[in-house]
């Protein structure tokens, strides 16, 4: 046995099958509102989020959003847990950023249908930013994506249900103010409501219908053996779901890097943990 074969052989002895499972919940409530005190209107009721940068707080909006995660039944601490918000940057180029609302925060126990510009949270948006998603001004109507998982597993560790947040369209250099961006609010009748998404990866060791993998590596490079994989690109993600590497199917070599320790390999619908 040559020592590729060897190399091959104790691979496959540490693959494993690995599999997600999801919670996905909507916000028990969401609105947008005046980041000014005088400001006293409610827009809990609107089917749109409004959120808009502007060096005076009395044009500035912010987002409050709230989720109950109390009845997931996926074991914490979470792979990855990830906000979704529907809408368009309507041409805007701009940092939208996630703020936490901490249980100790003024204001902590918002409602939609009582938050205004002088009943906000108490946050600050340098302090507490847990994620920020950079606007490209591409017109797409789509979900966006913010990665939060940090902040809802310290939540979660402390014994909090609720995931509280705030939104905001963040300054670009030598502007005083930005259009405003939108999403759609649980009240939207499209059906693309705000998502709070939590996901673990599941894996066990491999049972004898699976003793071929479809990926090993050899000298540095990603082999396949699966054919319905050769025109996949494939991902390739920390234990905690941290993307930490992409490779494209058209890339014939297919080097890893100097990758070391357990990670998930993803190509289409397939996926499986491998020990580098």
């Amino acid at each position: 046995m040559n020592i590729k074969t060897l190399f091959f052989a104790i691979l496959i002895l540490g693959v494993q099958e690995a599999s997600s499972q999801t919670f996905s919940t909507g916000p028990t409530d969401d609105s947008y509102f005046y980041f000014h005190s005088s400001k006293t209107d409610n827009f809990g009721s609107d089917g749109l989020l409004r959120t808009r940068f502007s060096t005076s707080g009395e044009f500035r909006t912010d987002v409050a959003i709230k989720f109950d995660i109390s009845a997931s039944t996926l074991t914490p601490p979470y792979d990855k847990v990830v906000l979704n918000l529907y809408g368009t940057d309507d041409g805007v180029v701009c940092p939208v950023r996630i703020l936490k609302i901490a249980s100790t925060y003024t204001n902590y126990n918002w409602t939609e249908s009582t938050i205004n510009g002088a009943l906000r949270p108490g946050t600050n948006f340098a302090s507490d930013s847990i994620a920020q998603l950079n606007f490209e001004g591409d017109f797409v109507t789509k979900y966006h994506e913010w990665d939060i998982t940090n902040w809802v597993n310290s939540e979660k560790a402390a014994g909090r249900n609720i995931i509280n947040l705030h939104i905001r369209q963040m300054s670009v250099t030598g502007t005083t103010f930005n259009d405003p961006i939108f999403f759609h609010s649980k009240e939207n009748t499209s059906g693309f409501q705000p998502l709070l998404v939590l996901q673990n990866v599941q894996s066990g060791l491999s049972s004898l219908q699976h003793k071929t993998a479809w990926a090993y590596v050899i000298d540095g490079c990603l082999q396949l053996t699966d054919p319905s994989v050769a025109d996949k690109n494939i991902n390739i993600y920390s234990p905690s779901g941290s993307l930490v590497k992409q490779i494209a199917a058209s890339d014939t070599q297919k080097r890893i890097g100097d990758l070391k320790g357990i990670f998930i390999i993803r190509a289409g619908d397939k996926s499986m943990k491998l020990t580098l």
